[in-house]
């Protein structure tokens, strides 16, 4: 239920304020969910990080395409969503392997947790300072080669 309600204020405040500006409060809301996860001894405390988590996770596959839409020419959208998906659903699938040998070092799940709630606080800030800039378009120089912004694209696109 907190997931969809979080895809519902995040629709809602999407329509007024910046893509990014909302992507740093859903990583900020993910991160005091699982503060509260790790640190919570109570059935409200784990209830209430529970509903922080989902309103934070409700967009994660969403929110970055939105971004990438809005920062991309048109004809770049394609390949930044595509290198997103595929950065997202490796850490989709190495976080928990990472997040158990955390566990198996420590004996505890608090470093796991205490470093899922880092790395939330981590993005929200990479998400508000790396902006693209205007001074850096997205070309390409050849069939291959990385782009002024780091990407990789199989076709040549020249600015012009």
């Amino acid at each position: 239920m907190s997931a969809m309600a979080g895809r519902m204020l995040l629709g809602y405040l999407l329509v007024e304020h910046d893509r990014r500006h909302a992507a740093a409060v859903k990583f900020i809301v993910q991160s005091l969910g699982v503060g509260l996860l790790g640190l919570g001894n109570t059935v409200p405390v784990l209830l209430a990080g529970c509903v922080l988590f989902g309103l934070g996770f409700a967009n994660a596959v969403a929110l970055p395409g939105l971004i990438a839409q809005k920062e991309f020419r048109s004809a770049d959208v394609e390949t930044g969503v595509a290198l997103v998906v595929a950065i997202n659903q490796a850490i989709f699938a190495l976080s928990p392997a990472i997040l158990g040998s955390l566990r198996q070092v420590s004996a505890d799940y608090a470093l796991s947790f205490a470093t899922a709630s880092v790395v939330q606080i981590v993005a929200a800030l990479i998400i508000l300072t790396g902006g693209r800039s205007a001074a850096k378009p997205l070309v390409t120089q050849g069939p291959h080669e990385p782009t002024a912004a780091g990407l990789l694209c199989s076709q040549d696109k020249r600015v012009p």
